[in-house]
C-alpha cells in the first residue's frame, strides 16, 4: 500500500475584496498568483508539519507552493522535487464586452470565470482537456514514485489536488481517504492506495 498525502499551500499574503469591478477582479487574480505566503500561512503549515511523516515532497513550482514545501522540508527534513506539472488550474480570464465597470461580488466572477473556461469561452492557457491530461500525467508520475517510496507529499493547489484526487478515485486506487480532499489554506488530507495493476 501507498500514501499520498495531499497539502494545500499556505495562505498566501494577499489581499482580496468582496465587491469589485470585472476591471479589479482580474488585477486580483493577478496578485494572487504573485503571492507569497502571509505570516499565518507560514504558522498554519508550522502547524500542520506537526502532524505530518518525514516523506519526500513533491511540489508545484509556483511561489505559495514553493515557500510552503521549504517550511514542511525543513521541518520534516525532507527532500523536496518541484515540478511544473502540478501548477494551480489556470482558469479562463473573463472578456465580457461593456462589463469592465460593473461591479459585483468576486464570488460571482470566480464562479463565470470556471464557467466559461469549462465551455471554453475566454482566453486560457489550457482548457479543460489540456488540465486533465496534465493531472494524469502528475498521477502517473506519482505512481511511478511510489515503487520506491512508500509515503509521498504533495503540496499544490485547491483545484489541482482536488482533480489529482478525482483521478486517484476514477482509477480505483483509493482505499481509504474522502471523496474530495480538504481546500483549506494549509489543509492535509491523506489517502491511503494500492498499487496500480
Amino acid at each position: 500500500m501507498m500514501k499520498l498525502i495531499l497539502v494545500r499551500h499556505g495562505r498566501p499574503e494577499y489581499q482580496s475584496a468582496r465587491v469589485a469591478s470585472l476591471y479589479r477582479f482580474q488585477e486580483l487574480v493577478l496578485e494572487y498568483d504573485k503571492a507569497g505566503l502571509s505570516s499565518v500561512g507560514k504558522q498554519d503549515i508550522i502547524a500542520t508539519a506537526k502532524n505530518l511523516p518525514q516523506a519526500p515532497i513533491e511540489s508545484s513550482d509556483l511561489r505559495r507552493a514553493r515557500e510552503t514545501a521549504e517550511i514542511l522540508a525543513t521541518i520534516l527534513e525532507a527532500p523536496i522535487h518541484f515540478n511544473s506539472l502540478y501548477r494551480e488550474v489556470k482558469v479562463s480570464k473573463l472578456t465580457i464586452a461593456h462589463l469592465e465597470k460593473w461591479e459585483s461580488s468576486t464570488s460571482i466572477w470566480k464562479i463565470l470565470r470556471l464557467t466559461s473556461w469549462l465551455l471554453g469561452v475566454g482566453e486560457f492557457e489550457e482548457g479543460p482537456r489540456q488540465v486533465w491530461s496534465r493531472v494524469m500525467k502528475a498521477v502517473q508520475y506519482l505512481l511511478v514514485q511510489f515503487e520506491q517510496k512508500e509515503t509521498i507529499i504533495l503540496v499544490s493547489h485547491g483545484w489541482f489536488i482536488t482533480l489529482v484526487a478525482l483521478r486517484l478515485r476514477l482509477k480505483r486506487l483509493v482505499i481509504k481517504g474522502p471523496i474530495l480532499p480538504t481546500v483549506e489554506f494549509g489543509a492535509a488530507t491523506p489517502y491511503l492506495l494500492r498499487k496500480p495493476k
